[in-house]
C-alpha cells in the first residue's frame, strides 16, 4: 500500500516538474517580452524579422520598417491591426502615416510600440488628420528628428509631457496646423534642439486654429539659431516668453506675425536682424 503512494507522489512530482520546464521553455524561446511599464512589447535580442511571439494570449510579430509599410497605403491607411507588431528592430519611422491629402483616416492604438530605437520621426504623422491615440508610454530618447511630426494632425491631443526629448534636434513644424493639440508641454528638455522653425504655425483661412496656449517659459532654448514663423498665424497663444535665451537665434522672420492674441511678452530677440513681425 506504501508503495502506492510513494508511486503516486512520485508520478505527481514529474508531471508538475515537466509543466515547470515547459513554461521556463515557452519563456526562453519567445523571443518577444513585456516591459516593465506593462504596455511596451520588445524583442529580445536574438529575436529575427519575421519571427512570432504570444503574450497574454495576443500573437506579436517581429517587423522591420518594410513589413509596415507592406500594410499601409500612400494615404497612411491600413486595415492591420499595427498594435500587434513588435517593432524593436525599426529605427526609421519617417513618413510612416504620411498622407499627402485629406483622406487619412488611420486612428489605431500604438502604445505598444517599442520605438527606443527610432532615430526619425519627422512626418511621422504628417497629414493624418484623423489620428488621436495615447502615445505618451513611447520611449522616445533615441530619436533625433521631429520635424514635421504632427503636422496637420488636426485631429491629435494627447499627453506627451512624459517623453524624453533630450537627444531632438529637430522641431521644425512639429505642430504646424495641428489644431487641436493643446497639452502641457512644459517638462521637455528641449536644450538639443537648433530648429525651431514653423514649430506651431498655423495656416488656417478660417475659423479652424490652433488651440495651443500652454505655459513653456522653461524652456530652455539656448541652441536654438531658427525660429522663423514659429507662431506665425497662431491666434490663440499668449504666454509670456520673455525669459527664453534666444542669444543665439539668427533667423527670426516673422515669428510672431499675425499673432492676435498674444499680450504677454515675447522673447528679446538681440542677435536676429530680420522682422520678428510682433503685434
Amino acid at each position: 500500500m506504501n508503495r502506492f503512494f510513494i508511486l503516486i507522489i512520485l508520478i505527481f512530482i514529474s508531471c508538475n516538474s515537466d509543466e515547470t520546464n515547459n513554461v521556463i521553455y515557452s519563456e526562453l524561446d519567445n523571443p518577444v517580452y513585456l516591459d516593465d511599464n506593462g504596455v511596451t512589447v520588445k524583442a529580445k535580442e536574438w529575436a529575427e524579422v519575421g519571427m512570432t511571439g504570444q503574450l497574454n494570449g495576443v500573437t506579436y510579430i517581429v517587423a522591420n520598417r518594410e513589413i509596415l509599410e507592406d500594410m499601409i497605403d500612400e494615404f497612411g491607411n491600413t486595415n492591420h491591426n499595427l498594435n500587434n507588431y513588435c517593432t524593436t528592430k525599426i529605427t526609421d519611422m519617417s513618413y510612416l502615416f504620411y498622407s499627402s491629402n485629406s483622406s487619412s483616416t488611420f486612428n489605431q492604438s500604438l502604445d505598444s510600440w517599442d520605438v527606443s530605437n527610432v532615430t526619425d520621426m519627422s512626418n511621422m504623422f504628417d497629414g493624418a488628420s484623423n489620428f488621436n491615440r495615447s502615445i505618451n508610454v513611447w520611449d522616445v530618447s533615441s530619436v533625433i528628428n521631429m520635424s514635421y511630426m504632427f503636422s496637420g494632425a488636426k485631429e491629435f491631443n494627447q499627453e506627451i509631457n512624459d517623453w524624453n526629448v533630450a537627444n531632438v534636434t529637430n522641431m521644425s513644424s512639429m505642430f504646424a496646423n495641428a489644431f487641436s493639440f493643446n497639452n502641457p508641454l512644459n517638462n521637455w528638455d528641449v536644450s538639443s534642439v537648433t530648429d525651431m522653425n514653423r514649430m506651431f504655425r498655423d495656416e488656417a483661412l478660417g475659423s479652424e486654429g490652433s488651440m495651443f496656449n500652454q505655459p513653456i517659459a522653461n524652456w530652455n532654448v539656448s541652441n536654438v539659431t531658427d525660429m522663423s514663423l514659429m507662431f506665425r498665424n497662431h491666434r490663440k497663444f499668449n504666454q509670456n516668453l520673455v525669459l527664453w535665451n534666444v542669444n543665439n537665434v539668427s533667423e527670426c522672420f516673422l515669428f510672431c506675425e499675425n499673432t492676435i492674441d498674444w499680450t504677454l511678452s515675447k522673447p528679446n530677440f538681440s542677435n536676429c536682424t530680420d522682422n520678428p513681425g510682433c503685434n
